[in-house]
């Protein structure tokens, strides 16, 4: 079980709750709580009531949508410090499926706690903005890496990304899910794979791959 010394710590670290003096820092750790998400669970699920707005503490998630023939639309990745769920404060439905890739720790608020605390201190509000605009960036960045690059490049680009968040660059993610963010089918991604390998970009293992380039 978290301390609540590490709650405050981690509070205190955030961009967005940056500055609270102690007593509003403590009433806001009173109503928050640690989780933590194994691969493959679901944080928040599209069409679905979401009360929350999760802070990552520690791990790695992908965003996607469902088109009504079952595909999935990749939308952008979100890693430590990164705040989800915060694109719509009201309890809506989610707007999207945000599922861990790997062991993921979150720190839990819910957004009537949130928004209860905007209202008493409307200058966060600045700070909750630049976290919604970084949002529309890094989809607008993907997005741009999906459409202007061969699938080579592509592959290579998502990789790296993905290891400059991950230990030792190691990246562990499915075949399958990185098809379809990269827009492709599984054999063509194995064959971009084992091309970037052969040209000593990536080391492939069992459901790992390591950047070397």
């Amino acid at each position: 079980m978290e301390s609540h010394l590490h709650l405050l710590s981690v509070l205190t670290s955030s961009f967005l709750f940056r500055g609270l003096n102690s007593q509003q820092l403590q009433e806001l750790a009173q109503k928050t709580r640690f989780y933590t998400y194994r691969p493959g669970q679901i944080l928040i699920e599209e069409d679905v009531t979401n009360d929350k707005v999760i802070l990552i503490v520690d791990g790695l998630v992908k965003i996607y949508r469902i088109t009504p023939e079952g595909k999935e639309i990749f939308l952008a990745f979100e890693k430590n410090n990164d705040y989800i769920g915060v694109m719509d404060l009201d309890d809506q439905p989610g707007s999207a499926t945000i599922e861990a890739l790997k062991t993921t720790k979150v720190l839990v608020f819910y957004k009537k706690d949130l928004n209860t605390l905007l209202k008493q201190y409307p200058h966060l509000w600045e700070r909750m903005y630049k976290i919604i605009l970084a949002k529309f960036e890094d989809m607008k960045h993907f997005h741009s890496i999906r459409l202007g690059n061969d699938l080579y490049e592509r592959t290579h680009l998502l990789l790296q990304y993905l290891s400059e968040h991950s230990d030792n660059k190691t990246v562990i993610l499915s075949q399958e899910t990185l098809a379809s963010i990269v827009g492709a089918t599984r054999p063509r991604v194995t064959e971009t794979l084992h091309a970037l390998q052969k040209a000593g970009k990536i080391q492939i293992s069992s459901k790992k791959i390591v950047l070397l380039s």
